[in-house]
């Protein structure tokens, strides 16, 4: 039974809901992580799944656009990418994959590298984000 509460802990918000209908990488939205030493984890779910693969993978850097985006260490990532890849399975199954980040870049992002597409499948990603020191950003409306 839960005895504490965490969702005053945490802001979860959308890293990425896009339809992929090709071969591509799309990247997520941006997320600054200041103030977020607590932890940050990303969930992947797929839908309207007709065929492909899609493989994730983070981008992180100090511009808040990104422009120095460097691929994450797989060192700096919890659980692993290849664990988390999206297939038929992940969108027939009750299966959601996570993976957790740590790092010393400010900004990261989200990258689905998808293949063997044709029609392609709709993927929604929830990031949370858990202040060790709660910021001022209404974490509990």
């Amino acid at each position: 039974m839960p005895t504490r509460d965490i969702r005053s802990d945490l802001l979860p918000q959308l890293a990425m809901n896009q339809n992929i209908t090709s071969n591509t990488t799309t990247n997520g939205f941006i997320f600054d992580t200041a103030n977020f030493d607590g932890g940050i984890v990303f969930t992947l779910a797929l839908t309207a799944f007709t065929d492909g693969t899609y493989t994730p993978s983070f981008e992180e850097g100090e511009d808040a656009g990104l422009s120095d985006a460097a691929t994450v260490p797989a060192a700096s990532i919890i659980g692993t990418t290849a664990g988390a890849v999206l297939t038929a399975l992940t969108a027939e199954g009750d299966i959601l994959p996570s993976l957790g980040l740590v790092g010393t870049k400010r900004f990261v992002r989200l990258v689905i590298t998808s293949t063997g597409v044709t029609t392609g499948a709709d993927l929604v990603s929830e990031v949370l984000q858990s202040a060790e020191i709660k910021p001022d950003t209404g974490l509990s409306a």
